[in-house]
């Protein structure tokens, strides 16, 4: 080989070398374009503000969910690793539904809306995705009694289960159920808010086993954290009080519009009054002392039933409070003489 056949294939090598490293140097830039293309990934929502007017993919657990007068969606979501941090998602279209508690990853463009709030914009529903559902906290009444005193924060905006006894007969219309952790002797009591949206489907009664998806709001007017029902499950009946008319008249309040079943000693008895006043000691054994409640028994059909004074009878029926005598009386389904 000569000398100038040794220059021409030394110089071929160097421009053949020189396209590899050009081409090598290519996909690298082309690489690292398509990189810069695809939208980050932003898990920490206090970072979001580096990426004004870029499109990211994050993720949260819905705790709101709004329509706009238009037909938008507006999602507000928590960050699951930071439940203190929250974000809005708006999405201009789609039709799907969130349920609170979902756990979506979401990709849209981050815009400021002013010097403080960001927000998430989604143009297609498309590009939310539900990976999982928050695992709600399950709680007896006295943890949740406990906890709301203690560290109420712990579970704002975030849905709570909760299971436990109706105190208090539910009135119409309901506004709030009160919850204890025994049908009748309960120490600890919870209160939670119906929303008017809400109203219950389903008959519910002093002593009945429910339990309670909920969740923890503060309320800005009263400095307090409320809890707001979402749904309810009647677990169980509780069915009739059985008490006695001293338990009873101890604390009526307790009982009122209560399904009853009491036993006493007729008093004042005639065959034309509506009203019957019952004790809970017969005549002989009685002072101004006992206890006695009056009864309502102008719903009942007495025939071949025969009542006189100081009969012991057995009475079911609904104790309501009367504003006429500024009393409590029952008004009786059922009487039998014992």
């Amino acid at each position: 080989m000569n000398k100038s056949d040794f220059k021409s294939k030394l110089k071929s090598i160097k421009i053949e070398y020189f396209a590899i490293i050009f081409l090598v140097v290519g996909i690298i830039i082309l690489y690292i374009l398509s990189l810069a293309s695809k939208p980050s990934y932003v898990l920490d929502y206090s970072e979001l503000d580096e990426y004004e007017g870029k499109i990211v993919i994050t993720k949260g657990i819905i705790i709101d969910s709004d329509t706009t007068s238009r037909g938008e969606t507006v999602l507000n979501i928590l960050e699951p690793d930071d439940l203190n941090s929250s974000l809005k998602v708006f999405i201009e279209s789609g039709e799907r539904e969130f349920q609170i508690g979902d756990l979506i990853q979401v990709k849209g463009s981050v815009l400021r809306i002013n010097e403080e709030v960001l927000e998430l914009i989604v143009v297609n529903d498309k590009d939310i995705e539900i990976i999982g559902h928050w695992h709600n906290y399950r709680l007896s009444i006295p943890e949740l009694a406990h906890r709301m005193e203690h560290n109420p924060n712990e579970f704002k905006f975030l849905p709570v289960e909760v299971s436990g006894f109706l105190k208090y007969e539910p009135r119409e219309p309901i506004t709030s159920l009160r919850l204890t952790e025994h049908p009748s002797e309960g120490v600890y009591t919870v209160k939670v808010d119906v929303p008017e949206i809400n109203q219950l489907d389903i008959e519910l009664h002093k002593g009945d086993l429910v339990s309670l998806n909920v969740s923890i709001e503060y309320n800005e007017n009263n400095f307090e954290y409320e809890l707001t029902l979402i749904n309810i499950t009647l677990v169980s009946s509780y069915g009739e009080w059985v008490v006695t008319l001293t338990e009873l008249m101890d604390a009526p309040f307790v009982f009122e519009n209560a399904q009853i079943n009491i036993d006493g000693y007729i008093h004042d008895y005639e065959s034309y009054y509506n009203y019957i006043l019952l004790f809970d000691l017969p005549a002989t054994q009685r002072s101004s002392a006992n206890t006695s409640l009056w009864v309502d028994i102008s719903g009942l059909n007495l025939t071949g039933i025969m009542l006189q004074d100081d009969y012991y009878i057995s009475i079911k029926g609904v104790l309501y409070y009367d504003p006429q005598y500024f009393d409590y009386a029952l008004k009786a389904s059922e009487l039998i003489v014992i």
